[in-house]
């Protein structure tokens, strides 16, 4: 997997993960231990993404 591909996937997974959080914290009016978490990974996701394209920027 070449460096843009796995920025790529990074992106869509942290946007995919904070969608998922934010339908989970409206279903369960944000008590849902497990909605922070994964709003947490999915902006992990997205600055791992995000140094990704400034590596590569870089090169």
């Amino acid at each position: 997997m070449n460096a843009r591909t796995a920025q790529l996937v990074a992106v869509v997974a942290g946007l995919a993960l904070i969608v998922l959080s934010s339908v989970l914290m409206m279903a369960t009016e944000g008590t849902a231990g497990w909605s922070w978490i994964l709003l947490l990974a999915g902006i992990s996701l997205l600055i791992g993404g995000g140094r990704l394209l400034r590596r590569k920027a870089a090169d």
